[in-house]
């Protein structure tokens, strides 16, 4: 079995994303595990129940993109974010059911790097998760048109 050190050189050198995912609910981290699992360019590093194993596990492992959930025990998504940005240069994708624009705006002004709803598709889903890899902002259409709306 490889060191954690010897699978993150490798996963940089294979081009692999590295990614943590953290949400409360075991049957979504499992069911996000799966799909994940399916991305040939992603390889899933770790899981996190809440905001403070979140923040621990990001510590630990130094993902490339964490899959955050607003909702969760200990403190919130959003409050795991802002902790995460302060120590570790990753992308946040924040996957969530809220489509609310305080939420929206809140996880954005955490650091989050882009904004998916959990009715997303996997195909919609790995889109988020290559496009914010490479750095750039995603927004789920409805989060988008929620955005705009708001600075229209």
């Amino acid at each position: 079995m490889q060191s954690m050190e010897n699978n993150e050189k490798d996963a940089c050198q294979q081009g692999l994303i590295r990614v943590l995912i953290v949400d409360d609910q075991e049957l979504l981290r499992l069911g996000l595990k799966c799909v994940l699992q399916q991305m040939r360019n992603v390889q899933l590093v770790g899981l996190a129940f809440d905001g403070p194993e979140a923040v621990e596990k990001a510590r630990e492992l130094k993902p490339d993109l964490i899959l955050m959930d607003i909702g969760l025990p200990g403190y919130d998504g959003l409050e795991a974010t802002r902790r995460i940005k302060s120590f570790l240069d990753c992308r946040v994708l924040v996957l969530t059911s809220h489509s609310e624009e305080r939420f929206i705006f809140d996880a954005l002004e955490a650091g989050a790097a882009g904004y998916c709803l959990k009715g997303a598709s996997p195909a919609k889903l790995e889109n988020a998760v290559n496009t914010v890899a490479r750095g750039v902002a995603w927004l789920d259409e409805k989060v988008s048109a929620t955005v705009l709306k708001s600075v229209v």
